[in-house]
């Protein structure tokens, strides 16, 4: 069985928090995310991007929340097509069967992002 996730950032949003969060970033992101976000043209939008990806990802799983630590186990990277994927650990790798397919799709408008994760659990095979 396939499950969705899906998640809307608005870049007002993303604008203030980056603001307030920019020398601190490491603190949520992993690395490679954090250069993501910090090699963009308009760095808000890239992190709104993220949120709503790590998000969507999130809320497919199934899993209860898991904190920061949670968060941070969700890593969202960018492929050679320049469409973003990502990989996982911990308790979400253990539940979920990543496929080529289980890419994320964004809608971007003016104001906002929404990213959707479709996925392939597990436990839904048995």
């Amino acid at each position: 069985m396939q499950r969705i996730g899906v998640d809307l950032v608005e870049f007002k949003k993303a604008r203030i928090f980056y603001a307030e969060h920019e020398h601190r970033l490491e603190n949520y992101f992993a690395g490679s995310e954090v250069s993501l976000i910090k090699k963009s043209r308009k760095p808000y939008e890239s992190l709104a991007l993220l949120l709503a990806a790590k998000e969507a990802v999130f809320k497919s799983s199934g899993l209860p929340w898991m904190g920061i630590d949670g968060f941070r186990k969700i890593r969202i990277f960018s492929r050679k097509n320049n469409q973003l994927s990502f990989r996982l650990s911990g308790n979400f790798k253990r539940s979920y069967i990543h496929r080529p397919s289980s890419v994320l799709t964004f809608i971007k408008s003016k104001d906002y992002v929404i990213a959707e994760c479709k996925s392939q659990h597990l436990k839904d095979l048995f």
